[in-house]
């Protein structure tokens, strides 16, 4: 009868254990800054706890509130790097913890502002580029605790996935690769796309693990999946360039539509086909430019090279999809014929493009 003001209570009884405790030791000094820490975290443990054992989300967000607002509460505005994480990670623990047990977007998302709101002052403060490989490390832990939080909510409570783990699904990787991207360019460039594809690397082991263990949650599994296609995406143009972006973007087609045959699921062949036409945008804007005419080869060079490996890509496409016809959807049926239509007109004009710069080369040289 009285659940919701005894959560109340329970959560005014936190807010006044950590203001009891920030007065002991930053206005009383009778406590040091170690056993202030301390109980601080046994205040929020205790707090996390007992909304568990009361399933109230409500106290285990006025803890983790408590609980990331700890450092700013009793800072004493010197650099204590190791001891500043591991305490937010705990608290972040705590969160991956209560995800075996209850599926709290709200909470989760709380934790991960928690978490920004933390590390962005540090940043302005403490960051040298000394500490690039301890920052990078703290952001990927962070980044694997909330991503395996988010699955693991799903997975353990037999919930379905919905729009609000798709959103915490988001924003977690944009968070991690935009301070990867800011933090390593330009001195680290050459490694963004082996940071992109690790990234893809994780969703698509989380997804793999959502298959095993969630196997009828297939908007999870599609989440995942489809996270991972993007940065594996993005990962392409960031560690290859010129004319080998557009090759490996064609590759990239063919696997993922392949794969959405293979498995049954018309939302991998749909990300294969968007791939693809990025890979044609591509191929018309960056990559049909005339070659150098006192150089040119015809059959032997980078354009048509080009030309015939995605066109290689949309053959094996359209092969697949007449092997199994029978598997493709009342939505799909325009595929065939514009696979067989890209392959021409990708053919003719390939061809005619050298011609045409075979004969411009003897005429001019």
């Amino acid at each position: 009868k009285f659940e919701k003001y005894s959560w109340i209570l329970t959560g005014g009884g936190l807010g006044v254990l950590h203001l009891t405790i920030y007065a002991a030791f930053q206005y009383y000094h009778m406590i040091s800054q170690t056993a202030a820490f301390g109980f601080m975290i046994l205040v929020t443990m205790m707090g996390i706890i007992l909304s568990i054992w009361a399933n109230a989300e409500m106290i285990a967000g006025l803890a983790i509130i408590g609980g990331f607002l700890t450092p700013s509460l009793i800072s004493t505005g010197t650099a204590n790097d190791v001891t500043f994480f591991t305490y937010l990670g705990l608290l972040s623990l705590g969160i991956f913890f209560i995800s075996f047990f209850k599926k709290w977007q709200h909470l989760m998302l709380l934790g991960f502002i928690g978490m920004m709101f933390n590390f962005l002052p540090w940043y302005e403060k403490f960051y040298t580029k000394e500490k690039l490989v301890f920052t990078m490390v703290v952001l990927g832990a962070f980044y694997l605790i909330y991503l395996a939080a988010g699955v693991m909510a799903n997975i353990a409570t037999r919930q379905r996935a919905n729009n609000g783990d798709l959103f915490l699904f988001t924003i977690n990787p944009a968070w991690f690769f935009g301070w990867g991207y800011a933090l390593l360019y330009p001195e680290y460039e050459h490694l963004l796309g082996f940071f992109a594809a690790a990234l893809s690397a994780c969703y698509i082991f989380f997804a793999y693990l959502g298959s095993l263990f969630a196997s009828e949650d297939r908007r999870l599994i599609l989440s995942l999946g489809g996270i991972a296609v993007v940065f594996l995406t993005i990962a392409v143009p960031l560690q290859l360039d010129g004319n080998a972006i557009t090759i490996a973007w064609a590759a990239e087609a063919v696997v993922l539509f392949t794969l959405g045959m293979l498995l049954g699921e018309e939302k991998l062949r749909f990300f294969g086909l968007i791939v693809l036409t990025i890979a044609i945008i591509r191929l018309f804007s960056y990559d049909s430019n005339t070659p150098d005419l006192a150089l040119f080869v015809p059959v032997i060079n980078r354009r048509f090279l080009t030309y015939l490996m995605t066109i290689g890509a949309i053959a094996v496409i359209g092969y697949v999809v007449a092997t199994y016809r029978s598997m493709v959807s009342s939505q799909e049926r325009i595929v065939p014929a514009l696979i067989a239509l890209l392959f021409n007109v990708l053919l003719v004009g390939s061809i005619t493009m050298e011609i045409s710069t075979f004969f411009s080369a003897k005429l001019f040289y």
